[in-house]
């Protein structure tokens, strides 16, 4: 093995190649220590492409020394990115320029068999010294992103016979990016992609950014070209909404699943872990929180994959497997950008303070498990609302929930609540802390239609960050929001 920690080579060598690019299919991955993410936790992220009517599958398993979770085939022994009760977290890529021989063991099987069998990232280099000095019928030729619960965070360029090592750390470079090129094969297969994905993740480094939020939103569903430039994807209405080529984008056609794994703190239950998983294309579904030691409703997951391809179908044109059009991101009353960030975010703030309950044994699992469900079927059915918003017939449910709006969600002082007093009654607006309790009520008259919360309870003190609901009612009109409030 060697260990590599120069990034600015990588990059130079890699701009330098330019003009032997080839656009392919394959993942977008990429690992960060936890010197440079908002949580001080190390994060790795993937994009996984393939033939978009494949079907992803999650699974649990727990037939080897640890239990592990992760995005498979159906009936499979292998995985594609999953982690671990004890914390270790992999996603992998293909490298096509690490040219091998064909064989029976690929990068699947090793993912599935480290994630099992593997505690640490010394266990997984001691399981690489193993293959690759083995008579054992291999095909690997892959980058791999990897990390445990101490922290360390690695990316590992692997053939049939040798192993690299380029470490995220601040002694060498405090992240790692890859698409289906490899340093060691000289290749250059998905440079724009990977171009792409260092600007991006640059940038949230120097704005201090660098969160799972964040990266779902900005990273695993933007759109370049094969300049590697950022599109502009509609979010408010009245943006521009152009036919986009998607070619050489990180989130495009084929890319039928991602994640971002985020690690544990110091101190913190290894089994924690959380991999956020969007099961299908990540304009048409939204990640969903999993923890390696508890399984949950698997069937609900499988159907968001499933249902993932002809949702994309309504996206991208019929005529050009690679132009998304982007018009259907918009109609009244509803943005999907807007309604997806919003999902995540929320679902973030209150899966870590679900978290934070178990581990000081203020909840038990089942607790979780029930969150984890509750947000799977959630995302079922917001992926049927989706079949009518993309077409022109979503007029009816639009109008239905066109009736109580916020803005800006997530909101920092103030948040702005209009409302439609279909009745001409007195009517209340109630907010709720996420624990059910009544924590401020406006009274409504007949004339008002809408009203200002500056993020206080009724005694007038400022309330911490976390998801708040909105209930306004009057007469038999109810209707709610979840709004989020950070500090």
């Amino acid at each position: 093995m060697l260990i590599i920690t120069n990034m600015k080579k990588i990059l130079v060598l890699l701009i330098f190649m330019l003009f032997k690019i080839n656009a392919i299919f394959p993942c977008t991955i990429g690992i960060a220590s936890n010197s440079i993410t908002t949580s001080n936790r190390p994060i790795l992220w993937k994009s996984r492409d393939i033939n978009p009517t494949t079907i992803n599958t999650l699974r649990h398993a727990d037939n080897l020394n640890y239990e592990f979770i992760g995005v498979t085939s159906p009936g499979e022994n292998r995985m594609w990115m999953g982690v671990n009760e004890e914390g270790l977290a992999i996603a992998n890529s293909l490298s096509n320029d690490l040219t091998v021989t064909e064989g029976e063991f690929n990068n699947g099987n090793l993912i599935y068999n480290s994630l099992g069998t593997c505690s640490d990232l010394e266990d997984f280099e001691d399981y690489l010294d193993f293959l690759t000095n083995s008579s054992i019928d291999l095909e690997l030729r892959g980058n791999f992103v990897a990390f445990d619960a101490s922290g360390q965070s690695k990316l590992y360029e692997i053939n049939n016979s040798n192993y690299w090592i380029f470490e995220a750390s601040p002694e060498a470079s405090p992240y790692q990016i890859r698409t289906n090129h490899s340093v060691n094969g000289g290749g250059m297969d998905g440079i724009e992609r990977f171009l792409r994905s260092n600007n991006i993740i640059t940038e949230l480094i120097e704005n201090n950014q660098l969160s799972v939020n964040n990266l779902l939103f900005d990273h695993i569903r933007d759109v370049s070209d094969a300049q590697s430039q950022a599109y502009e994807l509609p979010s408010n209405f009245g943006d521009p909404t152009p036919l986009i080529d998607t070619s050489y984008s990180i989130d495009r056609r084929n890319t039928i699943s991602a994640v971002v794994i985020e690690g544990v703190a110091p101190g913190q239950d290894p089994k924690l872990t959380t991999m956020w998983l969007i099961m299908g294309n990540p304009f048409v579904s939204y990640a969903i929180p999993l923890v390696p030691f508890l399984s949950p409703n698997l069937s609900v997951f499988n159907s968001l994959s499933e249902n993932s391809p002809e949702l994309v179908n309504k996206l991208w044109s019929s005529d050009n497997d690679f132009l998304l059009d982007t018009s259907k991101f918009l109609h009244p009353n509803f943005s999907l950008l807007e309604e997806l960030y919003s999902r995540e975010l929320t679902s973030y703030i209150a899966f870590e303070e679900l978290k934070e309950d178990w581990q000081e044994d203020d909840i038990d699992e089942l607790i979780i498990i029930d969150y984890i469900n509750d947000q799977a079927n959630q995302a079922l059915a917001f992926s049927g609302d989706l079949l009518y918003n993309f077409t022109s017939n979503y007029n009816t449910e639009l109008a239905k929930a066109s009736n109580l709006k916020i803005f800006p969600n997530p909101f920092v002082d103030k948040l702005a609540i209009d409302f439609k007093n279909s009745k001409q009654t007195e009517g209340k607006l109630r907010i709720y802390n996420i624990r059910g309790q009544l924590i401020r009520e406006f009274s409504t008259n007949s004339k008002s239609t809408s009203l200002e919360w500056d993020g206080k309870n009724s005694d007038n003190l400022e309330l911490p960050s976390g998801i708040y609901l909105i209930r306004y009612e009057n007469g038999n009109q109810v209707e709610s929001r979840k709004a989020v409030l950070l500090k």
